[in-house]
């Protein structure tokens, strides 16, 4: 045949296919999808400490309760000490709640000899060990060095997206931080700042940094922090909190609690710094404070947003405080909101439903959020406002989350609302 005849013919045939490969997609609505191009589900990962994975230790007298997936006993041990694990399957990572920070220990791989120093940087520690290896070990071994170490629970999984659940926290963000809420206490965050952190954090993705008063340690601090980090993670949070230091206690009105943090050696100054110094180390674009009314007349809340409305006209002032500017910058707040404040009045709807939470609105996220502040749940009961019949954040009147206003702004008023 000729091949001037035969090249026409093939030119033919390809446009038709490709004509009728258009026509497909036009009329179906859909692509055509390649092997190379199809999605895959994501191997999950096994925990593997639900079996008998823990085959040596050293300075622990009982382990028993160590993989028994309940939180209300912690095992402190003497250092040094250490715990080997092994598994066929290969131990991709690891997840650790600790009751104290330990700071740094020493994960090997048992077999090869290879090891890595860990430095803890959070409470509930998550180790990738597929990342600090290069591979998953099948024998590793945790030592534990240095002071004594307190840990309240160890998982253990195989390669594999591991459980939701599961806290992988990240480092504040100093310098691009986009909303800094300042909540005295842990559960204040889901009661009267409820809904904040499930839109703003959890659907938009924002960078919200959680700054406390008070770590709770003159206080059954272990398990306020864990309830805490708990709470905070299930509210769709992933940057990890700051917490002030300041003693955690009670007292009507804000003149009885500027006494008792005087009585202990702590002045407004000192908690002004604090303030100050996170602002200007986050330099986030808006702040969130308390009501000044402390809500319900809590003194500590009032001392809280008393501070905050305080730094937040200072904190451009490079002579206030000289150390934080030296060491971050000054920083002037574009926006500063307290809850309740009736100037500038704002109204947030936190009934709406949210795509990252498969529908359930930011309200329904803080309520369950809450739950897992185990320890104070028996008081929360009793305020009935919370837990009553608010199906609804919009039905809820006397300390109403939906409520804020706009205390202080640079760049004009609030716009959107």
């Amino acid at each position: 045949m000729d091949d001037k005849k035969v090249f026409p013919l093939k030119q033919f045939m390809i446009r038709l296919f490709a004509l009728s490969l258009a026509l497909c997609i036009l009329f179906s609505g859909v692509g055509p999808i390649s092997a190379s191009a199809e999605e895959t589900e994501p191997v999950q990962a096994v925990e593997l400490t639900k079996g008998r994975i823990i085959t040596g230790f050293t300075g622990f007298k009982d382990i028993s309760t160590l993989c028994d997936g309940y939180l209300g006993w912690g095992l402190r041990v003497p250092a040094p000490a250490s715990l080997t694990m092994e598994s066929d399957l290969g131990i991709g990572s690891l997840y650790i709640r600790f009751a104290y920070f330990h700071g740094e220990y020493t994960i090997e791989d048992a077999e090869t000899g290879v090891s890595h120093v860990w430095q803890q940087k959070y409470l509930h520690d998550f180790v990738d060990l597929e990342a600090l290896f290069g591979y998953a070990p099948t024998k590793i071994t945790l030592h534990f060095t240095h002071d004594e170490v307190t840990i309240y629970e160890l998982y253990a999984y195989s390669p594999g997206e591991v459980p939701a659940d599961v806290q992988r926290w990240e480092d504040p963000v100093e310098g691009a931080t986009d909303i800094i809420i300042f909540s005295t206490h842990g559960d204040d965050e889901h009661l009267f700042f409820a809904g904040i952190i499930p839109y703003y954090a959890g659907e938009l993705g924002y960078q919200v940094q959680m700054v406390y008063m008070t770590d709770h340690h003159n206080n059954d601090g272990v398990t306020r922090m864990r309830e805490i980090l708990d709470g905070l993670w299930a509210a769709g949070m992933k940057t990890y909190p700051v917490f002030g230091t300041f003693d955690d206690f009670y007292r009507w009105g804000i003149d009885n609690a500027y006494d008792t943090f005087t009585a202990i050696g702590v002045s407004r100054d000192d908690l002004i710094s604090f303030v100050t110094e996170q602002i200007r180390r986050f330099k986030p674009k808006a702040v969130i404070g308390h009501d000044f009314n402390g809500e319900y007349d809590n003194g500590q809340h009032m001392v809280y947003a008393d501070v905050l409305a305080a730094s937040v006209e200072i904190s451009m002032d490079e002579t206030q405080f000289p150390e934080s500017a030296q060491k971050y910058g000054t920083w002037d707040v574009p926006k500063a909101y307290f809850h309740l404040y009736e100037e500038n009045p704002i109204v947030m709807d936190w009934d709406q439903p949210l795509e990252h939470f498969g529908g359930k609105t930011a309200w329904q996220i803080s309520k369950g959020a809450l739950q897992k502040h185990v320890s104070q749940l028996e008081a929360l009961l009793k305020t009935g406002w919370y837990f009553g019949d608010s199906w609804y954040a919009a039905y809820i009147g006397k300390y109403s989350p939906c409520r804020f206003g706009l205390y202080r702004t640079t760049v004009g008023p609030d716009v959107q609302k």
